[in-house]
């Protein structure tokens, strides 16, 4: 039998997992967004499907050098799973709707979990390039001084109005921080602060975020993170730490966070992992195989 997509979802959404599905031979359990330069983290796990973003209907198409722009199905403990090598921007289009597309397409093939990665510069004195973050909390700077990933029609399953004091999953937090006590990089647990990008922060930005209380900053995952909730999905995000606070990169620099990133990529791939076959076998050993 076809595998159908959440029928709660907007009609778009449902068309691209429908494309997605239609190459599993099961319901996929989670998905993992790849950030820049982790692409190569994919190759863990053994590969069932590969499409290019803009072979599915209404899904737009990655843009930026380091993000293939591929969904791939892969399997992780015996069980299907999704994985975005890449991942669309705001400062792309100056929008969150081709970002939603993403997330909502996402959860519309019946995931319970997203984990998120992404390339961060950091804002906090202790942490080095090459470190690890795992993101308890974030500030969406966008979502707090101009348009909103939820504004407009509620499209979404979820409530108009989102509590997001629970945004990040305590229970994927904890098996995030045991795998990290399993590797040598050291591992943080810190703030995230999305801008919208393209431009990277100036000092007197950076010195502003870090009074906010920001650890990290980026352009990309806390309006993912926003949009998975609204849908019911739960949500770990991994930040790699590309630059030390204060440290500025050549006019070259968003190669320098790619390199930095891929230099990371087995930590990554080990706590990704990890968190990922420990969400398999508590869905297994909640409802059983489909």
């Amino acid at each position: 039998m076809a595998l159908r997509p959440r029928l709660d979802m907007p009609a778009s959404a449902q068309a691209a997992a429908a494309g997605i599905l239609q190459q599993l031979p099961t319901r996929p359990r989670l998905a993992i967004v790849l950030g820049s330069g982790l692409g190569a983290v994919s190759a863990r796990w053994p590969a069932l499907s590969s499409t290019p973003f803009r072979d599915l209907p209404g899904m737009p198409a990655a843009t930026v050098e380091g993000h293939a722009g591929r969904v791939l199905g892969v399997e992780i403990a015996g069980e299907c799973a999704l994985i975005l090598q890449g991942r669309v921007h705001f400062y792309e289009s100056a929008s969150f709707e081709p970002v939603a597309a993403w997330v909502r397409a996402l959860c519309a093939c019946g995931i319970e979990a997203l984990l998120l990665s992404n390339a961060a510069g950091s804002l906090n004195p202790a942490y080095r390039a090459g470190d690890l973050m795992i993101v308890r909390d974030h500030i969406c700077l966008p979502a707090l001084t101009g348009p909103n990933p939820l504004a407009g029609p509620n499209q979404d399953p979820g409530p108009r109005f989102l509590t997001t004091a629970d945004c990040y999953d305590s229970q994927l937090y904890v098996w995030a921080g045991e795998a990290a006590a399993e590797i040598e990089t050291t591992v943080h647990s810190g703030i995230y602060c999305q801008v919208a990008g393209p431009t990277y922060e100036t000092g007197a930005e950076a010195r502003a975020l870090g009074r906010m209380g920001a650890d990290a900053v980026g352009m990309s995952t806390a309006a993912e993170a926003l949009l998975a909730r609204h849908c019911g999905v739960r949500v770990l995000a991994l930040s790699t730490i590309t630059n030390a606070s204060g440290e500025v990169f050549a006019a070259d620099e968003h190669q320098e966070v790619v390199a930095a990133a891929t230099r990371a990529a087995s930590s990554v791939g080990h706590i990704l992992d990890s968190v990922a076959r420990r969400l398999v076998k508590e869905s297994a050993d909640r409802f059983g195989d489909e």
